[in-house]
């Protein structure tokens, strides 16, 4: 019987990678991660996640580990703001899902808007696919939980204007215009107005 010898492989990182350029080395990758990744995933858990209807729009607000972090603020009128403006251009209420690893208490939106309510399967990878099924993403600011979600998804990706994500890292989301919140009237009509009409 012939043995292959297996040599393991130690790969140095001189830097912790950054949520701006997370995608970068990657990139051009893309489609043959996202098989090989959807191969691998456990069957139930695809069935699981293919169980749930997706949104039209997938909020990530991030709390958890996050909350000690005296950088990070949630602003809850952009969010509120931010769906207002969605349904004006969709003409219609929007079914929106928020995706948080905080309590519901903690998250605000939930007393401000009744269309409204928060996705948890109990399963991270599984919030992960339904999140990327979604028809409109909008990532948190220094997660890579979300923009892994936009990685798979093909899908419409927003995200607050003061997120700077260098457009060379966001080049993997084909299909999948990556647009500041803060320009949704003036290019979301335009740019991705077929997405938009299938919601």
């Amino acid at each position: 019987m012939n043995i292959k010898e297996h040599h393991s492989v130690v790969y140095e990182f001189h830097e912790v990678p950054h949520h701006t350029t997370y995608f970068e080395l990657i990139k051009e990758y893309r489609k043959e991660i996202v098989e090989e990744f959807l191969k691998k995933v456990n069957p139930k858990i695809l069935n699981m996640a293919n169980s749930f209807n997706a949104p039209d729009f997938a909020i990530h607000i991030r709390l958890g580990d996050f909350k000690s972090m005296p950088w990070h603020s949630w602003d809850w009128d952009y969010y509120s703001k931010l769906i207002h403006d969605l349904q004006d251009i969709v003409g219609r209420k929007l079914n929106v899902m928020v995706f948080s690893d905080g309590k519901n208490s903690e998250i605000k939106l939930l007393e401000m808007m009744d269309s409204v309510s928060v996705f948890s399967s109990g399963n991270d990878l599984v919030d992960m696919l339904v999140m990327s099924r979604s028809k409109i993403i909008h990532t948190f600011p220094g997660s890579t939980f979300s923009l892994w979600a936009g990685f798979i998804s093909e899908n419409i990706l927003l995200h607050k204007a003061d997120h700077q994500i260098r457009p060379a890292s966001v080049s993997n989301f084909e299909g999948a215009p990556y647009l500041s919140a803060g320009l949704i009237k003036e290019k979301l009509m335009g740019q991705v107005s077929n997405s938009i009409n299938q919601l």
